[in-house]
């Protein structure tokens, strides 16, 4: 099964590499057995690439049918089957 999430993130304030990025949305494609699974691996790894998160914005499962035919998603949870878990993170500046 494949869930999608959306977290709000800023960058860990021990962290300084982003610059001046202010936060980031970070849309996540998670195989795993429930959400609840989907949820723990996918906030291990925003927190593993020194984000602190905000809030969880958006959580379900998908599935391929889901998708209109060649949309950006269908890509992206066609390669969560392959690699199990794929990120999309929009950055913003204030």
């Amino acid at each position: 099964m494949i869930s999608f999430l959306t977290y709000h993130a800023v960058p860990d304030v021990n962290h300084s590499d982003y610059g001046q990025i202010n936060g980031a949305y970070i849309n996540c494609w998670i195989e795993a057995s429930d959400l609840e699974k989907a949820k723990m691996i996918s906030r291990k790894t925003i927190e593993d690439l020194k984000w602190a998160i905000l809030s969880l914005e958006d959580a379900y499962p998908i599935s391929l049918s889901d998708f209109a035919p060649g949309s950006e998603g269908k890509e992206f949870h066609e390669q969560a089957l392959i690699d199990k878990e794929v990120y999309q993170i929009h950055t913003y500046t204030e």
